[in-house]
């Protein structure tokens, strides 16, 4: 599990972790992303996807659907090389994707 902390060691509140997420997202010119914190839900859906867990458990453990987490919580990731270097490819979610 990820914690953040304060520069002082105390844990961080939701509100703060919000703003920060808000501030970040601005000055990396991704002020057409949303979702703040429940962009951590998807890496650690996917890491935990990735170290072998069952959708069944990462959708109980963050309080989602089975269908909801695995559509959109679990990113698949892509292996690519690229002049020889193998990275992976994880495609952030579409902002502008309207629910149906």
């Amino acid at each position: 599990m990820l914690v953040i902390t304060t520069k002082t060691g105390r844990q961080n509140t939701a509100t703060n972790l919000q703003h920060r997420m808000k501030v970040i997202f601005r000055n990396a010119g991704l002020d057409s992303y949303s979702g703040g914190l429940h962009l951590f839900r998807r890496t650690f859906a996917t890491r935990t996807f990735e170290a072998g867990a069952r959708v069944e458990e990462i959708a109980a453990y963050i309080g989602d659907l089975e269908s909801t987490t695995r559509r959109y919580y679990i990113a698949i990731r892509k292996k690519v090389s690229v002049q020889g270097i193998e990275k992976q490819i994880v495609p952030l979610p579409d902002p502008m994707r309207e629910e149906k």
